[in-house]
């Protein structure tokens, strides 16, 4: 599988997990008085990542999208279950890493080999999983 196969099953899942992570929220960030970012569990699970930037995360991970910390996945078990579905797509195609840029979980996976997937399941899953869980 090459790498344009696999940047773009990387853009869609991380569009998808985008949406819904906006429409759930499940972090509940936000800056207290003095500006420092808190989420469910105090402080959230970014802190001291070299991506993080005064206005959030500046680079596009697929890993940390699809991540949830014990809280937010007790607050959101519905939520949890489609990311895990999605994780489980970003693992098959050797894309799944957090706390590094998407051209370098690219990079990483240079030398990935197929597992023989098939391109229409795995455009179905991915619409399934956001269909169901009310995304566009």
């Amino acid at each position: 599988m090459n790498i344009i196969f696999r940047s773009y099953i990387y853009d869609a899942l991380y569009i998808m997990a985008d949406q819904l992570i906006k429409k759930h929220n499940p972090c509940q960030i936000h800056k207290d008085t003095l500006g420092k970012a808190h989420c469910l569990r105090d402080s959230p699970c970014c802190d001291g990542c070299k991506f993080l930037g005064p206005a959030g995360c500046t680079t596009k991970c697929l890993g940390c999208k699809l991540g949830l910390c014990s809280t937010a996945i007790d607050a959101n078990p519905k939520l949890h279950k489609a990311l895990c579905k999605m994780r489980g797509i970003a693992r098959d195609y050797a894309i799944l890493n957090i706390r590094i840029s998407r051209k370098e979980a690219l990079d990483h996976s240079k030398h990935w080999q197929t597992y023989n997937p098939v391109l229409a399941n795995t455009i179905s899953s991915l619409k399934a999983i956001l269909e169901k869980n009310g995304g566009n």
